[in-house]
């Protein structure tokens, strides 16, 4: 009896970069018939006269073979493409050959895996959004216009800025505004009658001066005031339940002293509730404990005199951790590093990682490395001055009081009268005093004193107790105004493939130079090739127990994050692509 085709959990796609000489391209996953392929150079599908098809009906996959090389450079990309359909109709009463529905089987899983695929390259929503009265359907496309969210937040628009001529209508505006205004002042000496054309080319001049202006304010509130870089020192993995920091983390002590863990540090827990995650300075072993709920970790100037209502402690005074046992003891931990949730007797997700910035109890804290684009006026040519400013040491806010408003969004601005670090919590810019002068880009007081700062997160705030924190995410600019625009859609593009030099069984050390989407492709008898990150243990077991080979490999790799490259075989590529958003 012949053996029906197993699809395996491999995506149904693959692409490749063209050498110029090569003609046979692997694919990795099963086919049923010849015809299940297609093949794109660039974005063109090919004609299947162009090439052959091998493979259909064996499990691992086969391989594509071109009548011509391709050119060298171009990107191919393979993926199996199905007839959504029943491949088979058992009749009642009739013989069901195990075959017949193993085929069947296989035929209808590897559709699914087609589905997620086109699934998995589309627009959605994150699970935690709201979803009540939201309309996801794209507004007809206008040239130049942005996706915007409308005023209520429920559907989508197109802007009424054309952003791409934005720009060039500035450069235009101020070209028009500075030569009429040159020609007023030319024929400002002249008679009489001519003197009348100076007065009507001034106000010319003054007319286009203030659309420019205008189009610049527009311009300039998405450029200035936002947070640059937020260091990604803290890399946690959940895995069945396991939670691991991974070696090369960089915890933090509320003095500012810092470890750098040197190997992979484990912990488990099994009491339901959300928790607070701690790691020792000494070696960065996690320090998890069915007391370490968020709402028993508490922070203030006095530590309690006893463990009644918080079993860890922050004190602001000594800048020191507690910890309730019987009695009160120093408890030497870094500031907590992530909040996880406990679910059905184990870890099952990671909220939050305070990289950056994190809070306990009624203090939030800022780390060093982070950097923030704060607004520092105009240049003699009317260009932003804008100052790149880096936060030193840790820098801590507590004084939130109890506020007659319970549940009052807070939105924090770290002050930066250039070199200090100090926060200021504020409920708004507006309801602060606080006020952005784009003309003058400038953050002004109600008193007219200028504002060196710039808007990094905003809390939620019960009773004087901080219980979320959301950060705005880096390169994000904050709007002075009510609007709020769509950063991102879909995924992000590739740039063009860079070369990653490797040597067949040997490890090679990459860092991203962006965020980078890394791959290898090796063929041969008995490859394996696999990317870890560094510090985590190359001869790992579920490397050791995969099948005889293992041709391709890829991640994400942020931007600054270094990974081992590995790979055997006869015949290695490797390849980096930056991802642009």
């Amino acid at each position: 009896m012949s053996d029906h085709v197993k699809v395996y959990g491999v995506k149904p796609r693959i692409q490749y970069t063209a050498n110029g000489t090569s003609t046979s391209y692997d694919f990795p996953f099963a086919i049923f018939k010849t015809s299940d392929i297609n093949v794109y150079f660039g974005d063109t599908l090919q004609n299947d006269s162009n090439y052959t098809v091998s493979g259909a009906g064996l499990s691992d996959g086969g391989s594509v073979v071109f009548n011509s090389a391709p050119a060298s450079g171009t990107v191919i990309t393979i993926i199996r493409n199905l007839s959504i359909e029943r491949t088979t109709d058992f009749q009642e009463g009739g013989t069901l050959r195990s075959e017949v529905l193993n085929n069947e089987l296989d035929y209808q899983i590897a559709c699914q895996q087609q589905i997620a695929e086109n699934l998995n390259r589309s627009m959605v929503l994150p699970p935690y959004a709201a979803d009540s009265n939201l309309d996801l359907t794209l507004p007809t496309p206008a040239a130049g216009k942005a996706i915007v969210w409308n005023s209520d937040g429920t559907n989508l628009e197109n802007s009424t800025i054309e952003v791409n001529s934005l720009e060039s209508t500035l450069n235009t505006y101020k070209t028009q505004a500075q030569n009429s205004a040159n020609t007023a002042t030319t024929q400002a000496g002249i008679a009489t009658t001519q003197a009348q054309m100076s007065t009507t080319q001034a106000g010319i001049a003054t007319t286009k001066a203030n659309e420019a202006t205008s189009a610049v304010n527009q311009l300039n509130s998405i450029r200035t005031n936002c947070i640059l870089e937020i260091p990604q020192d803290i890399k946690l993995v959940l895995s069945s339940g396991t939670l691991t920091l991974k070696a090369g983390s960089k915890i933090t002590a509320p003095d500012g002293t810092q470890t750098i863990t040197s190997v992979d540090k484990t912990a488990t827990l099994t009491t339901n509730g959300q928790y607070m995650v701690f790691a020792a300075l000494s070696d960065g072993s996690l320090q998890l404990n069915s007391a370490y709920t968020v709402a028993q970790c508490g922070s203030g100037s006095t530590t309690p005199a006893n463990g009644n209502t918080y079993k860890a402690f922050f004190n602001t005074t000594d800048n020191k951790m507690y910890r309730w046992a019987s009695s009160w003891g120093t408890w030497p931990v870094a500031l907590p590093i992530a909040i996880i949730t406990v679910s059905n007797n184990a870890i099952s997700s990671i909220d939050q990682i305070f990289n950056g910035f994190g809070f306990v109890g009624s203090t939030i804290f800022a780390l060093p490395g982070v950097k923030g684009l704060v607004p520092n006026g105009r240049n003699s040519d009317g260009t932003l001055n804008n100052t790149i400013v880096t936060i030193s040491g840790v820098q801590t806010y507590s004084s939130f009081g109890t506020g007659t408003n319970p549940n009052l969004a807070m939105i924090i601005t770290p002050q930066m009268v250039i070199g200090s670090g100090v926060f200021v919590a504020q409920e708004s810019l507006a309801a602060s005093g606080r006020t952005y002068i784009p003309s003058k880009n400038r953050i002004y007081q109600t008193n007219g004193v200028e504002q060196s700062c710039f808007v990094f997160a905003s809390a939620n705030v019960v009773s004087g107790k901080v219980e979320a924190l959301k950060l705005n995410l880096p390169f994000t600019a904050i709007d002075y105004g009510d609007k709020q625009t769509v950063a991102m859609w879909g995924l992000p593009d590739y740039s063009t493939a860079v070369s990653i030099s490797m040597t067949s069984g040997a490890t090679k050390s990459f860092t991203a130079p962006y965020n980078c989407f890394v791959s290898i492709i090796s063929s041969g008898t008995g490859t394996q090739s696999y990317i870890t990150f560094d510090g985590e243990t190359i001869n790992r077991s579920d490397v050791a127990n995969q099948v005889a080979s293992v041709t391709t490999s890829s991640m994400y790799v942020p931007y600054r994050n270094t990974v081992n490259l590995h790979a055997t075989g006869t015949t290695i590529s490797a390849k980096y692509y930056a991802l642009h958003d």
